[in-house]
């Protein structure tokens, strides 16, 4: 959503009196607008020109409601004004000239403040995944291009695969997957898959050890993070309050027996896309 904010600025080396129009679009868009309201000046304020050889300056009696200018010229003498602030004020109001500019700098306001929306949105469905589901089995996830990300057990769209994450998580070779639960592997060993079938993304669940559990968590934890910093799109596993609750508490139980097999992962296929940025709060709340 575009928002809008205007801030009266003093321009250092003219001494003009300018207004700022900020369009803030989003995190990383924004529209600087100066607007120089010459016409819109009341008689009692004071412009320096630098097309003009005189000065012109002003004061403000402290204790009186008038205000005096000093017109200096090369050749003249100073000549001093009175003016009632408050008729000029009350006439610089109802003057049809400055009720028209105004009416135009509203709407001009509010044409360009669409104007800035619409790029938004622009940009979002630039920025739309090419693919935003991939399926609901591995031959339909691997037929639309879909990588399966193996710490998080799930078949994402390749706009919200991490490789950076997925290479580092890879290179660990100590990962386990197993058919069945185990509480002390030394003594019944698990029913362990191969490497290659774990990683295969064809299993329907595995089970493995805590520690592979908290691992997880803690890579899903670094996907959030960096998705939003580089504002990119995210899957709706990785940006759930509930699933980071989940794991929150996780954290909580490090000292469980990390060799420990009793942690079920099934397999999952979450939908890609930017609602992270907008469907936090409904989450919070539900």
């Amino acid at each position: 959503m575009a928002a809008v904010l205007l801030l009266p600025v003093i321009d250092e080396d003219s001494g003009l009196r300018k207004l700022e129009f900020i369009f803030q679009i989003d995190n990383s868009i924004r529209l600087f607008i100066t607007f120089c309201p010459f016409i819109l000046l009341p008689d009692n304020w004071t412009m320096l020109s630098y097309f003009k050889s005189s000065v012109q300056y002003k004061r403000l009696h402290a204790d009186t409601n008038t205000s005096i200018e000093i017109l200096q010229d090369g050749d003249s003498s100073p000549i001093l004004i009175e003016k009632d602030l408050r008729t000029s004020r009350r006439n610089w109001i109802t003057r049809p000239r400055t009720i028209y500019l105004l009416i135009i700098a509203l709407v001009s306001l509010s044409i360009i403040s669409i104007w800035a929306t619409s790029i938004k949105f622009k940009i979002q469905a630039q920025n739309r995944p090419r693919i935003i589901h991939c399926g609901n089995t591995p031959a339909e996830a691997r037929a639309l291009g879909c990588k399966f990300e193996v710490h998080n057990f799930a078949w994402v769209p390749p706009d919200c695969f991490d490789d950076q994450l997925a290479a580092e998580w890879d290179a660990d070779p100590s990962w386990a997957f197993s058919r069945s639960m185990t509480a002390q592997p030394e003594i019944s060993p698990p029913d362990l898959y191969t490497r290659e079938e774990g990683v295969s993304g064809d299993l329907e669940y595995a089970i493995v050890p805590w520690r592979q559990h908290v691992a997880h968590c803690a890579f899903i934890m670094r996907k959030y993070q960096r998705s939003v910093m580089m504002n990119r799109p995210m899957d709706n596993w990785t940006y759930s309050y509930h699933h980071t609750s989940h794991c929150a508490d996780n954290f909580l139980r490090w000292d469980i027996d990390p060799w420990n097999y009793n942690s079920v992962l099934h397999l999952k296929f979450p939908e890609c896309d930017y609602r992270w940025q907008n469907e936090g709060a409904e989450e919070l709340h539900a």
